[in-house]
């Protein structure tokens, strides 16, 4: 199963305390896959927390993911 992340710049500090144990369940739950965009602090503090969950749980799988095609934001 996947479960996808993309977030905002500015991240609460009570997301980032709970962020691990969500992750976890949804990891019990049978998530295996997870797609994070690739800007701002959420999507930062989400793949620094995957990475450390990777450690207790080695068969999960996470990838970055481009929320814009590189040059889009410029083309007004």
């Amino acid at each position: 199963m996947v479960c996808c992340f993309l977030g905002h710049r500015e991240v609460p500090q009570g997301l980032i305390d709970c962020l691990s144990a969500v992750l976890t369940d949804l990891i019990a739950e049978g998530v295996d896959s997870f797609l994070v965009g690739h800007q701002g602090g959420f999507d930062s503090i989400v793949l620094r927390t995957l990475k450390i969950l990777k450690e207790r749980y080695p068969h999960i799988i996470y990838q970055a993911v481009l929320v814009y095609m590189p040059g889009d934001m410029d083309d007004s």
